[in-house]
């Protein structure tokens, strides 16, 4: 997530990002590469939700996802789909958890 600098103990956060995907077709996932070292990166989920992230215009788009580990100054909506009813996790990845 470039631009994301965590300032809770031990720069441990739990934070979202949407990206929004076209409706039109069908798409598949076929690959997921993360770029990821220790230092900035334990774990990471791609979640799919039922309808866009809910936005204000001039939010930015980075939000707490819930749980214990919110940034100060970052919405709380306290889901990693805020606006959905439902959502699925489509892939999970943890460092050196092996393939």
């Amino acid at each position: 997530m470039p631009g994301v600098n965590p300032s809770l103990p031990h720069s441990e956060s739990y934070l979202c990002t949407g990206v929004q995907v076209s409706l039109d077709k069908v798409l598949y996932i076929t690959g997921f590469q993360p770029d990821a070292e220790k230092s900035t990166v334990h774990h990471m989920m791609v979640v799919g939700c039922d309808s866009p992230v809910d936005i204000e215009p001039g939010e930015p788009n980075l939000w707490n996802c819930g749980g214990s580990l919110g940034e100060a100054g970052l919405r709380s909506p306290g889901s990693a789909c805020p606006g959905s009813k439902s959502s699925q996790t489509l892939f999970m990845w943890s460092l050196a958890a092996g393939k």
